[in-house]
């Protein structure tokens, strides 16, 4: 008999497997905030119980709503094909949100689209016209044009809320960062020539430089926050 139910998995092969990071969880968080595609929440969630962090108060409330949406169902009088159809209802999933473009198809584009924001971000800061960038990052990821720009604009986007309020809340994992920043130093970042060697680039220590380059930017331009981030739209005190 087996010693675990087929839902197990160890703490151990979560972290390795995904790797989390303390910056990313402001970022899935935001994403939330702004898509409320509910697989942002899941993987906040996850980043932050493998990270020892604070659950962001929204992901909290997402998984309280979804407790809260499965236990009205009356799974009883449900036919056992109907079943999985109310539970992805419940949890914001319905196949409404299925298909091109869907929650599924972005959630899993994640990775992707991080990759290919850093790469055009630093290409842009490093001189390259954005439109000869953005080309660099199509031939380089193998994805349309429109799909870079739309993973450069969403990105941006966020990490200047997520440095913002930063800036103006001091948040906790800044300093995890800067540890972060002193254990990988004198990093370069060689594929802006030779996009081949794309695939053996620190994302992760890029994305962090590019998020401290924008506090640093809201620290010394205090007066301009909100016309800066272009998301007049959120509260950076939300929680």
């Amino acid at each position: 008999m087996n010693k675990f139910p087929n839902w197990f998995v160890s703490q151990d092969q979560m972290f390795f497997s995904t790797n989390p990071v303390p910056w990313q969880l402001p970022i899935l968080k935001e994403l939330f905030l702004i898509s409320e595609n509910p697989l942002y929440a899941i993987r906040a969630f996850l980043w932050a119980t493998l990270l020892g962090e604070e659950i962001p108060k929204v992901v909290l409330h997402y998984f309280q709503c979804v407790s809260y949406n499965l236990l009205k169902i009356d799974f009883g009088r449900l036919s056992v094909k109907s079943r999985p159809t109310r539970i992805l209802e419940a949890m914001g999933l319905s196949k409404e949100t299925a298909g091109r473009g869907s929650f599924w198809e972005k959630a899993s584009c994640f990775e992707r689209d991080r990759k290919i924001a850093i790469y055009t971000y630093l290409a842009i800061q490093d001189g390259i016209p954005q439109t000869h960038a953005l080309d660099f990052a199509k031939k380089n990821f193998a994805a349309s044009k429109s799909v870079c720009y739309r993973a450069y604009e969403k990105l941006t986007e966020i990490w200047n809320a997520v440095a913002l309020r930063a800036v103006k809340n001091n948040e906790d994992w800044i300093e995890e960062a800067l540890i972060y920043l002193e254990d990988v130093s004198d990093v370069e970042f060689p594929f802006l020539e030779n996009p081949q060697g794309a695939d053996d680039v620190d994302y992760d220590f890029f994305e962090l430089s590019i998020l401290l380059g924008r506090m640093e930017f809201f620290k010394n331009n205090k007066t301009n926050h909100k016309q800066s981030t272009g998301l007049d739209g959120l509260d950076p005190n939300q929680p």
